[in-house]
């Protein structure tokens, strides 16, 4: 059984994934003094997904790379690196092969773990400079995947006992193991590990660490730190509220109802959370008043991981509209305009409406007969200075066209001189007759920068086209548009560092005055949003004046 530099081998079979293969190692094999350890890696917390490809490991993952491989042969029957990684279940091992092999191959893989980091314990065949306590065995005709600790009377002795299956998955050049971390009996975060190909076919065996005396230490990853949730937005319409989150919380705490409060004496009615994106969640609440400001208190909400969201976490909203194609919270806004039925040809446009908040401009339109709004045959055209000489003077002075829910520049003239960035454009229907969309308030010209809306009145009209020629238009006649005013502000008030910095949306003059009752209101000189004023004891009210 020790005949030097023959490697003979028993098996006994016990059950699908227990045939164990017996290896009578050699004292002079890989024994040489003085090897340094070149493999010695500090994990990365991961869970790796088992398909046979490297698509889940990263370059720092590789334990062993080609120059600290003994190579053996053939060429399928060895590796080029060994990538190493874990998580709280799992110790996860890929084996990149530098030529196509098979779990049937009748070679095995091995590789031993000194779990508990002492050289005296464990198996040493008599010559290696560790004591292994487990041993993973992987292949031999596709008979065996699995877990063995060490049971010898002796270090030299070859006993091992049974101790469970490892997952695994295998294309033709790439081996990856998942081993129980249970299974392995770990007294500290750190092993030695290993790894040796032989029997069967193998002519040459491989060795990772190249020589046995160097055998590399692997550092168990610890789980990150968690992260509790917080709110990282909050919509509110005038019958519902959609809070989006920082990450993914859990179904039982997301849709407790005793979760949530709101002030202004709102009632929050359920809480549903939405099971396709598990960080947002819908309340519905009784009824809100439109453009008020509203603020959402959250408690006992937590991660998948059980942190809880911190204790009262607040954010406030304006109750607005929701683009969601439901249209209940439009229940109020005033009409703008009616269209009469038109071409069937085209998009026959029949009702518009618009409101807007600090942030957004939002419009409702309703068709004479289903169509497809975002169509590139459709095309939204908005005077946004509300100079109809300047822009596309053909559509009423128009700076910006919207077309397939993409803005394109027109200040200049032409029907398309560039984008436009950061019009947070979103839309919804209900039977491709009734749409609502919004457009951002902040949107800038991509040619330059500046800003697209500098007023707070614009102008808007809708053109729908039968093979790229103009059918329809909201309102009717050449040049023709929809006036809209968006009231301003509102103003938003923040202290910090002992000065109050007050903000607000668009056109509007700052005026003060130190009373409600009595006294007037005065433009504040060169007031710009942001604008920043030492605060004081002495009491002032400011408001903003078209």
């Amino acid at each position: 059984m020790k005949t030097p530099f023959l490697l003979s081998r028993l098996s006994k079979t016990a059950g699908r994934g227990k045939k164990f293969v017996n290896l009578s190692l050699i004292l002079a094999a890989l024994a040489l003094p003085g090897a340094a350890s070149a493999g010695n890696l500090t994990g990365r917390y991961a869970t790796i997904t088992l398909d046979g490809s490297l698509l889940d490991w990263q370059s720092g993952d590789v334990m062993y790379s080609a120059s600290e491989i003994g190579a053996g042969a053939p060429l399928n029957s060895t590796f080029t690196n060994v990538f190493v990684a874990n998580d709280s279940n799992y110790v996860y091992v890929a084996l990149q092969l530098p030529a196509p092999s098979a779990i049937t191959s009748n070679w095995t893989y091995n590789l031993y773990i000194d779990a508990d980091m002492v050289s005296t314990t464990g198996f040493n065949g008599g010559w290696m400079s560790a004591g292994y306590d487990h041993l993973v065995q992987y292949g031999a005709a596709g008979t065996t995947y699995s877990v063995y600790s060490f049971t010898g009377a002796a270090q030299s002795d070859w006993s091992w006992n049974w101790m469970g299956l490892i997952n695994y998955s295998n294309s033709d050049l790439v081996i990856e193991w998942a081993i129980p971390i249970g299974s392995l009996g770990l007294t500290t975060n750190r092993m030695r590990m290993e790894f040796n190909v032989t029997g069967g076919d193998v002519t040459t065996e491989t060795w990772a660490y190249q020589w046995e005396s160097g055998v590399g230490i692997y550092t168990m990853a610890t789980p990150p730190p968690t992260t509790p949730p917080t709110i990282a937005a909050v919509e509110g319409a005038p019958n519902k509220v959609q809070i989006t989150f920082s990450k993914p919380v859990t179904l039982a705490t997301a849709g407790a109802v005793t979760n949530y409060s709101l002030n202004g004496g709102l009632a929050v009615l359920s809480a549903t959370p939405n099971t396709l994106n598990p960080s947002k969640v819908t309340l519905a609440t009784s009824p809100q008043s439109r453009g008020t400001i509203y603020t959402l208190t959250v408690k006992g909400v937590t991660d998948e991981a059980g942190s809880p969201i911190a204790p009262n976490s607040q954010m406030t909203f304006v109750s607005s509209i929701m683009i969601d194609g439901s249209f209940d919270d439009w229940q109020g806004v005033p009409l703008l305009l009616s269209n009469d039925a038109g071409d069937p040809s085209a998009t026959d446009f029949k009702d518009v409406y618009a409101f807007n908040d600090a942030n957004y401009i939002y419009f409702r339109l309703t068709l004479w007969e289903p169509s497809d709004l975002l169509s590139s045959q459709n095309n939204i055209f908005i005077d946004t200075d509300n100079n109809p000489a300047t822009g596309n003077t053909f559509w009423g002075g128009s700076e910006l066209l919207i077309q397939g829910g993409v803005g394109y520049q027109e200040k200049n003239g032409g029907f398309n001189e560039g984008l436009i960035n950061g019009l947070d454009f979103i839309s919804a229907n209900s039977g491709n007759t009734n749409y609502e969309f919004r457009i951002s308030r902040a949107a800038t010209y991509a040619t330059d920068g500046m800003p697209v809306f500098t007023t707070n009145i614009i102008n808007f009209a809708f053109d729908g086209e039968s093979n790229w020629v103009s059918v329809n238009r909201m309102p009717p006649g050449l040049g023709a548009t929809i006036p809209y005013t968006l009231p301003p502000g509102p103003l938003a008030i923040t202290l910090s560092g002992g000065h109050l910095t007050l903000r607000w949306p668009g056109p509007g003059t700052l005026q003060a005055c130190d009373s409600l009752t009595s006294g007037s209101w005065t433009n504040v000189p060169t007031a710009a949003s942001p604008y920043a004023t030492p605060a004081s004891e002495n009491k002032l009210f400011f408001r903003l004046a078209q």
